[in-house]
């Protein structure tokens, strides 16, 4: 009977872990963010959303969540670079669309221009 019980258990655990590492646990609104075009500067680039972020962060991780009634869709990794900890926050405008409202670099608030060099290596030729 213990067998069964542990049986059902690891199970239990290996089905959670599947769902975490494979993002089935992403909401509609992340999956269709990441496997949107990633725009960089006004351009569309060849990367989508979640190609771009693991170019240039690891341990990539998509969420969201509601703070003063709006809803947020923060991107947070660690560069890899810099190996600095960076969270970039979207708040979801109505009719789904995003607005960068934080770049955070390492807990502290950033401007834009961390954004743009964030990713700049990505579209240079």
């Amino acid at each position: 009977m213990k067998n069964k019980i542990w049986r059902v258990v690891i199970v239990m655990i290996l089905g959670a872990m599947l769902l975490i590492l494979t993002g089935c646990g992403d909401s509609e609104f992340i999956k269709e963010l990441k496997q949107s075009n990633f725009v960089y500067l006004g351009k569309e680039t060849e990367y989508t959303w979640d190609q771009a972020t693991k170019a240039v962060m690891k341990n990539v991780q998509w969420s969201e969540y509601t703070e003063n009634n709006y809803d947020y869709v923060m991107i947070a990794g660690t560069e890899k670079s810099t190996g600095k900890h960076i969270e970039i926050i979207y708040q979801v405008q109505s009719g789904g669309n995003l607005m960068r409202s934080a770049i955070n670099v390492d807990d502290k608030k950033h401007y834009d221009t961390y954004f743009d060099d964030l990713f700049k290596d990505l579209v240079e030729e």
